[in-house]
């Protein structure tokens, strides 16, 4: 994707990392803000066709340089020292903050270790998404008609972290399928494990509670 077909993903990105984790005690007015956002975001990624296509790619990427992909996702120095350091500079010239693309890399180390066999799979990640869209829309729903309790507030909270995974993840796979992205330095197999990871944030925030 063409990186002003993606800046919309990436100021949600931006926005769910600021209530998250730069804003004291959010608001109730904030959350229902923040999850609209993420509705609105999660519908217009679901219907954006350039979304599947990047996936597509990425995933005959990684079926090109499978023996590169799994040597960078299976040696720790080289995951964290050069492919993440290269997809900071990526995400941050996309448009994502500091603070957020920092987020976003320290949870694609934590998932480092289960991507190294795994395949990129355009049509779950796409189905994973519409289930997001879904839940995201009904929580801004909820939040819109009746009032937070505290309860509902630290509900929301934890709700809230795993959109701005699955949102993040979906800037990831937006960014790094693109030419933009190997301008900046990314290998093709290191725009592989991009595609992988992004999709795992994806796959990740529908499957944690």
């Amino acid at each position: 994707m063409e990186r002003d077909q993606f800046r919309y993903i990436a100021d949600a990105t931006n926005d769910m990392h600021r209530i998250l984790f730069e804003t004291i005690s959010p608001g109730e007015d904030d959350f229902r803000k923040v999850f609209a956002v993420g509705c609105n975001t999660l519908k217009q990624v679901a219907a954006q066709t350039e979304v599947l296509e990047d996936l597509r790619n990425l995933a005959m990427r990684q079926e090109q340089f499978w023996a590169e992909y799994r040597e960078i996702c299976g040696n720790v120095d080289h995951f964290v020292r050069g492919f993440c350091a290269i997809e900071k500079k990526v995400l941050i010239a996309g448009g994502i903050n500091q603070s957020a693309a920092d987020s976003l890399i320290k949870e694609a180390i934590r998932l480092r270790e289960s991507m190294k066999n795994v395949k990129i799979n355009p049509d779950r990640v796409l189905g994973d998404l519409k289930k997001l869209r879904d839940e995201a829309c009904d929580i801004a729903k909820h939040l819109h008609d009746l009032p937070s309790q505290r309860e509902e507030k630290r509900k929301s909270k934890k709700r809230l972290q795993r959109f701005f995974y699955a949102i993040g993840g979906t800037a990831m796979v937006a960014a790094d399928a693109g030419a933009f992205a190997l301008s900046l330095g990314l290998s093709l197999a290191g725009s592989a494990v991009s595609g992988c990871a992004g999709s795992a944030l994806v796959g990740a925030s529908v499957y944690i509670q």
